[in-house]
């Protein structure tokens, strides 16, 4: 089978991943695929991927400002569509995005798509942009919609006006190489965060823990690695007011994040949102207890009691409380995190998520 694959990522995060992943289970599968992507990413190394697949790519022009607004999008896509996915032949246009409106229009146009949608909207769109919510009752029979978690579902049937029988859940999974059987242990009480150092991952309630943390239990050392330059500068202000440079490191983004895993002694998600958390089952997969945010899709990957605590992404008490538990019971958190890997090999490994993929590609 011939795949087009219309690719919509940022530079760092979830859905450049999980587009290096599909396009090798592509490979796997034996499809042929093609990579359609926007120009700005001339100088990603989603090229060597494609190169090392002998799968050709291609670039359409960058989305401006303008064109995220939701109406101005939909004139955006049609052009996309006709002036670069028609020049293609393929049995297949599959839309991998992370905005819940973008490309939408193209399940209507277009014969056979399946669009993977990695995030959802937490509010009603704007009451003048009432024509996004006309799009999903003409869809196709034939398209299909995919996204990350039951959470991210019902967000977008709520917001967007999707069908529920149209959306399907496929979850994210985690690196294989995680799957070991033990961490070593560390001088340090090592408790550590993946992910862009943004406000949507509540980095300020963060540092609030990481202080009162610090007080309680002084071997303590809390680990962000996911920064630019400009937030890395940002926070060290901030640590350095609070007198906290012995107990904090922030560290830069990095392709594969997944090595500082091993080493650690608990994973700490405190995000104000998360459509599912590929980190969180990458901690999972690697044995590590979790302390997350009881919000989105984290809700499906961490049982709170079981493999870790799901708390109030403002509570930073209820933070402290469960770290400092887990620190000083060290007996609890291998059994937590060794729960936690049971739970990542039976419903986020890579295998159960390409053969899903594969029979709404097949199908």
């Amino acid at each position: 089978m011939k795949i087009l694959i219309l690719g919509e990522f940022a530079e760092k995060g979830g859905t450049l991943s999980f587009l290096k992943k599909f396009i090798r289970f592509n490979y796997e599968l034996g499809n042929n695929a093609i990579l359609l992507i926007e120009s700005y990413h001339r100088d990603s190394n989603i090229k060597v991927i494609c190169d090392s697949y002998n799968y050709e790519y291609h670039f359409y022009p960058t989305r401006s400002k303008l064109y995220y607004n939701p109406y101005i999008s939909i004139l955006y896509d049609i052009y996309i569509f006709a002036a670069y996915i028609r020049k293609h032949s393929y049995d297949l246009l599959f839309i991998s995005n992370s905005s819940p409106w973008m490309f939408l229009i193209l399940n209507v146009i277009n014969k056979k798509t399946i669009y993977f949608v990695h995030s959802y909207p937490d509010k009603n769109l704007n009451i003048f942009y009432f024509l996004v919510r006309t799009i999903p009752l003409l869809l196709r029979k034939t398209a299909r919609i995919l996204t990350v978690s039951q959470y991210s579902k019902s967000q977008l049937i709520k917001y967007i006006g999707l069908n529920s029988k149209r959306i399907h859940v496929v979850y994210n999974s985690y690196t294989n190489n995680l799957f070991q059987t033990s961490i070593p242990k560390s001088d340090h009480d090592i408790i550590l965060t993946l992910g862009r150092l943004t406000e949507i991952k509540n980095p300020y309630i963060w540092l609030d823990v990481a202080e009162k943390v610090s007080e309680l239990r002084p071997t303590v050392k809390f680990v962000w690695v996911g920064a630019d330059k400009i937030q890395m500068a940002n926070m060290y202000i901030l640590i350095k007011k609070k007198k906290l440079d012995q107990f904090v490191e922030i560290i830069k983004y990095v392709d594969n994040p997944n090595k500082y895993l091993f080493n650690t002694s608990i994973y700490f998600q405190p995000s104000l949102s998360e459509s599912h958390g590929i980190a969180v089952i990458d901690a999972m997969a690697a044995g590590l207890p979790c302390v997350v945010s009881d919000v989105g899709g984290m809700r499906e990957s961490v049982i709170d009691n079981e493999t870790g605590y799901l708390i109030n992404p403002k509570n930073v008490s209820g933070f402290v409380a469960k770290i400092i538990t887990l620190l000083e019971n060290e007996e609890l958190a291998r059994t937590l995190g060794s729960k936690g890997k049971i739970v990542a090999k039976k419903l986020f490994s890579e295998n159960l998520q390409k053969n899903k993929l594969a029979t709404f590609i097949e199908s």
